[in-house]
This record gives C-alpha cells, structure tokens and sequence, in this order.
C-alpha cells in the first residue's frame, strides 16, 4: 500500500490493480471513497482495462481466435509495479506476461500515476502498444464515493444538460433498449434507487467533461477529464449500499447483436506499435 499526504488529504492506493482503496480529508476527517464491504462490492475503485465491461459470452474474436476474458479485464486482478514514488505522487507499472498473452495476445505497459495536489487527485492512465501489430484496447476508471444515508438525498450535476439517451444493460450487456433521462433546470439530476434496478445509468457520445456529487444543497466533489474527452460514462451503485459510482471510460460493453471481432467492437483504440495513449481525470473535493 503506497500512501500519498499533504496538508489536507491522505490517499492510499494498493499495488493489487494500482487500486486507489483510502481518501481522507484531514479537515473533516470525512472518507471520500467508500470503505470496502464484500456484503455489497469487493471493490473501491477498480482500473477496467484492456476492455471496459463484458464482452458477450465473455469472449471475443481475434483473427480468427477466440480468446476468454471476465468483465472489466484483468487489470484490476494483477499486481502493479510502483515506479516512482514521492510524499504526494506515485508511478505504478504492469506490463504483459504469459497469463495476460493467454487472454490477450499483445504485448503493452499500463502505467498509472496519482498526484495529490492540495484537494485535488490527479490520475493517468498511459498504455504502450509494445506488439508488433496494431493493438486494440479501451480503458476505464470506476471510483467508488462514500455516502450517507439514503441515495435520493443526492444529484449529479452534469452543467448544460436538459436531457440525455440511456443506453439500456441486461446482464452486462446492452440489450438495444434505450429511454431519456431529463434533468432538472442547471443541469442537475436528483437520484434515486429506481435508477439502479436494471444497472447502471449508461450515457453515450454525451459530451461530458464534467460531473458534480451533490448532497442536498451541498456540492461534495467533481470529477473533470482533463486529457481525451471520455465518449461513455457511467453511473453505478448496489440497492441501499452506502456508495455511488461516476465512471468515465474510453471503452463500453459489448451489445447483444455483436459478432464478437474485437476489431469491431465499440469503443476501441486502435494504437501502433511504440505508439502510446494517456487517459487522465481529476477528482476535486468541493
């Protein structure tokens, strides 16, 4: 476990998937992140690479090959390498190995670097294509933020949206079902349990760059992108449990009409060999 200080905040963040696990704030002694509870997620704040959600049958196609592979991939399962490590920033690295060939068959480099920089924690995503031929992977971050008492004392503010498509998941899975979800006047949405009963809130191509937590009338946190615009986000917690997922990824779900050719599937970077690709974001508390 790797911890990260300054004069506001503590931040500890496990080498197991370069998972960032403790946020406190120092003033208010108030967790940021959920404390992990198997009852309900057995995770905090997963790193989803190289594919964001499940593929269909959990498998996918490529030249010709099927390959196995569990939802989110299995970054978040694998122990990272720390690089580089000060009071307020650290480099973690995981590279290919013949268990990820089997699921995967590139060679790349995943590094992962948090700075902590007063409230603000500033996260990188780097991933080399270090194959030989053009590699296709996408990417996603998945916090998990702590909350109190009951969802619906909460909204999401997303500034300048009136309303926005849902793309619909069953099992993991975009069934092709979509619905609107209007938003209150400034942008906001209030919360509320019924959300969540057919998974996530899932919005595409939404142009989002920035979303808000609030409670009540009291801005808790934002998440801002702050390198390549993330095209999907997603929006996540378990019934009654005591957390909230706002998830900005680069990569989604397989739908349930896909032939399964990872070539071809949604929400992919296609990078060059020696080629790489950074995917960042800041969480502010507010």
């Amino acid at each position: 476990m790797i911890t990260l200080k300054n004069h506001k905040n503590l931040v500890k963040i496990a080498s197991k998937g370069a998972q960032l696990i403790i946020w406190k704030n120092l003033d208010s002694q108030r967790g940021i992140l959920w404390e992990q509870n198997d009852k309900y997620w057995n995770r905090v704040a997963p790193i989803l690479f190289p594919i964001v959600g499940r593929l269909k049958g959990d498998r996918y196609r490529f030249k010709g090959q099927y390959y196995s592979m569990s939802q989110h991939g299995f970054a978040r399962e694998s122990e990272f390498d720390v690089v580089a490590s000060t009071e307020d920033k650290v480099t973690f690295s995981f590279k290919s190995n013949s268990e990820t060939r089997r699921e995967y068959p590139f060679d790349f480099e995943l590094e992962v670097r948090y700075l902590l920089v007063d409230s603000i924690l500033r996260i990188s995503h780097t991933v080399t294509n270090k194959s030989i031929e053009v590699m296709p992977f996408s990417i996603g971050a998945h916090p998990g933020f702590h909350i109190e008492g009951d969802i619906s004392q909460y909204k999401i503010e997303i500034p300048g949206a009136t309303s926005k498509e849902r793309f619909l998941l069953d099992a993991g899975i975009f069934s092709g079902r979509r619905e609107v979800v209007k938003f209150e006047e400034g942008g906001f949405l209030p919360l509320n349990e019924s959300y969540f009963e057919s998974d996530a809130i899932v919005f595409k191509n939404g142009k989002i760059q920035l979303v808000r937590l609030w409670r009540n009338d009291v801005p808790q946190l934002e998440l801002e992108i702050t390198g390549v615009e993330a095209p999907y986000w997603g929006f996540w917690k378990k019934p009654k449990a005591p957390f909230f997922c706002m998830e900005p990824w680069w990569g989604l779900a397989d739908s349930v009409e896909f032939d399964g050719d990872l070539s071809e599937k949604e929400g992919m970077h296609s990078v060059m060999p020696n080629e790489k690709r950074s995917f960042d974001y800041q969480i502010k508390l507010l």
